[in-house]
C-alpha cells in the first residue's frame, strides 16, 4: 500500500525582518502617546498656574515673596472650567484664594480666562474675610 506524501506548509510566510521591526515599534506608539500626552498637559497646567500667581504677585510689593504652601478644594467642569482652593505665605502673612480658569472657547465673552480672588487674611482677620477680584490687572473693592 503506498502512503500519499503528505507535507504541511504555514499559512502565511514568515515576517521578514522589517515587518518584524515594524510590528514591534508599533507596540510603543502608545505608549509614546501617553508620555507625550501627559508633558503636554503638565506643560498647560503650569502656564495656567503661573499666570494665577503673577495676577497674585501684584497686590504685593515687588520684593514681598510668595509662596504657594498648599491647594485645598479643586472644582473642574465639563466645558474646561476649573477653580482651586490656594494657600499663599507672603511676606505680610498668611492668605486664601481661589484661583479660576475660563477657557475661551466656552467663555467667550471674558476679557480674560483667568480670575483671582483673595477670600480672606489667615490668622489675623478675626474672621471677617477680605474679598477682592483681580482679573486682568483690574481690581474692584
Amino acid at each position: 500500500m503506498n502512503r500519499p506524501n503528505i507535507s504541511f506548509k504555514a499559512a502565511s510566510p514568515p515576517l521578514n525582518s522589517s515587518v518584524r521591526l515594524m510590528s514591534a515599534s508599533a507596540k510603543y506608539i502608545p505608549v509614546i502617546a501617553v508620555l507625550l500626552l501627559f508633558a503636554w498637559s503638565a506643560a498647560s497646567a503650569n502656564s495656567v498656574e503661573s499666570s494665577w500667581l503673577d495676577l497674585i504677585k501684584e497686590n504685593f510689593a515687588p520684593s514681598c515673596a510668595v509662596t504657594l504652601t498648599k491647594i485645598g478644594k479643586t472644582v473642574s467642569g465639563n466645558n474646561g472650567l476649573r477653580s482651586e482652593q490656594w494657600f499663599l505665605q507672603t511676606c505680610q502673612g498668611k492668605f486664601e484664594y481661589w484661583v479660576s480658569y475660563y477657557p475661551t472657547a466656552a467663555f467667550p465673552n471674558r476679557t480674560s480666562p483667568y480670575e483671582v480672588k483673595q477670600v480672606s487674611k489667615l490668622g489675623g482677620s478675626a474672621g471677617r474675610p477680605n474679598i477682592s477680584f483681580k482679573a486682568d490687572g483690574f481690581a474692584a473693592a
